[in-house]
């Protein structure tokens, strides 16, 4: 992985980050990074194919666009820069935290899994903003909810949002 002042070519592989820190320019590659534990930033434009976000986190100040899904299970998106995709899966049990100033704009988003009421639940802290400009799904068969953490944070919902059952969505 790179260090600060490197940028990380990942090309087509795909790529597991289990544990550590590291902080680099910027990372680019059309293949699937997968974070399970530890953590990556960049301060410049990066770029990936896929994200699949588990665990630890990802931020840092530069922008990240992901160009195929963005799956989110677990883990931490923070930092001060942009993160944007087509298509966002929020999903599974663990919470998930945006924080630290981050913007997260995604077009097409279905967010399930949740097997408790409010467990897989999002915080949006730090003034960090949670944009959805398409459509957002909401499939979790018990209550859910998206809190603001210390900071504050914001949900602007700029397309359509879907409730697929009859719980309730706290925002």
């Amino acid at each position: 992985m790179p260090v600060a002042g490197d940028d990380g070519l990942l090309d087509a592989f795909d790529t597991t980050l289990r544990s550590g820190s590291f902080a680099s320019q910027s990372f680019s590659g059309t293949g699937t990074l997968s974070i399970t534990g530890g953590s990556l930033s960049n301060t410049l434009a990066s770029s990936l194919g896929g994200l699949n976000l588990s665990g630890g986190a990802i931020g840092g100040t530069g922008s990240q666009t992901i160009s195929g899904t963005l799956a989110w299970t677990g883990g931490s998106i923070t930092g001060t820069g942009n993160t944007s995709t087509d298509i966002l899966t929020i999903s599974g049990a663990n919470g998930k935290t945006l924080s630290g100033g981050r913007v997260l704009n995604a077009v097409n988003t279905t967010w399930s899994g949740n097997i408790a009421a409010n467990n897989n639940a999002m915080a949006i802290s730090g003034g960090s903003v949670f944009n959805s400009s398409g459509s957002f799904v909401d499939s979790n068969t018990f209550d859910s909810a998206i809190t603001r953490g210390n900071g504050g944070g914001t949900f602007n919902n700029l397309g359509s949002f879907t409730k697929q059952s009859a719980t309730t969505t706290t925002i």
